[in-house]
């Protein structure tokens, strides 16, 4: 799922106030849910983002999936803050790459270390599902 390929609304006036109370769930959100889930009972163009990420986080979890998190130099981001204590809430796995050094960040060798943590959780029946930080 890549929250970034549509539009996204919010009820948070402020989109990634951490002190904001939603947490991506009705009883945390805001926005009515008719307007956060569809007759399919996904999200819609009108969705909170926050209520449409933790719906997709959800699913993840339902088939032992996991989120990776891209944490650049300067840290996480205020949206990311979010999504990591949603998926925690969730009990999401999160992989979370550390970039050290950006020119270093996109050499091939690291994807695979990313993939051998993840091939490494899988092995392990995945059951621990603490955040695992990866230095790349």
């Amino acid at each position: 799922y890549n929250p970034n390929a549509w539009e996204k609304d919010s009820c948070d006036p402020n989109f990634t106030d951490i002190s904001h109370k939603c947490r991506g769930t009705l009883v945390t959100c805001n926005i009515p849910e008719n307007d956060n889930f569809g007759a399919d009972k996904k999200p819609t163009s009108k969705s909170c983002w926050r209520v449409a990420f933790r719906f997709h986080q959800e699913e993840c979890k339902k088939t032992n999936g996991f989120m990776i998190q891209v944490e650049e130099k300067n840290g996480l981001g205020a949206g990311q803050e979010i999504e990591t204590e949603m998926a925690v809430q969730a009990g999401l796995k999160i992989f979370r790459t550390k970039e050290q050094d950006y020119d270093r960040f996109y050499r091939e060798k690291n994807f695979y270390r990313v993939g051998e943590r993840v091939n490494q959780w899988y092995e392990s029946g995945c059951k621990n599902n603490d955040l695992e930080i990866i230095r790349l």
